[in-house]
């Protein structure tokens, strides 16, 4: 009895880490969530003739902004940027919480993607008004 309970176990771990591995396979920019389900008809800014309190956010916390996309009538932004550290550490929630909520109360309330293409890393952060909460979503491509 006990052997067949461990046999189970041992399955059902197997099963997780397989479930846990193919959610973490790495894909193309392009295939990404942010590109397949949340950012549509994305255009690009002049960066030279841009100005919105979210860049004044970005230099307060020393990221540089590279390009910026704008996508979902322009009421979903993209910022391309270097990430100064891993956002998908726990340990770096002390750099990246209040980043996130500077960024959510600069960009008014509307949900945002963070890209850093140096590092193939992005953070997509949704953002709901009532109640209010900000959600963070990790992803990595190659």
């Amino acid at each position: 009895m006990e052997k067949q309970v461990m046999k189970r176990l041992f399955t059902l771990l197997l099963l997780s880490l397989i479930a846990v591995n193919a959610q973490a396979e790495p894909k193309l920019l392009s295939e990404t969530r942010l590109f397949t389900e949340i950012a549509k008809d994305c255009h690009p800014v002049d960066l030279k003739n841009w100005s919105h309190p979210t860049l004044k956010i970005l230099k307060k916390y020393h990221l540089k902004l590279d390009a910026l996309d704008l996508c979902n009538n322009d009421t979903y932004p993209i910022f391309y940027t270097v990430l100064k550290y891993d956002p998908g550490v726990g340990a770096t929630n002390s750099f990246y919480k209040p980043f996130e909520r500077d960024m959510t109360i600069a960009n008014s309330w509307y949900s945002y993607s963070v890209v850093d293409r140096e590092n193939k890393q992005m953070l997509n952060i949704k953002v709901n008004k009532k109640p209010p909460s900000i959600a963070e979503e990790y992803d990595a491509y190659y």
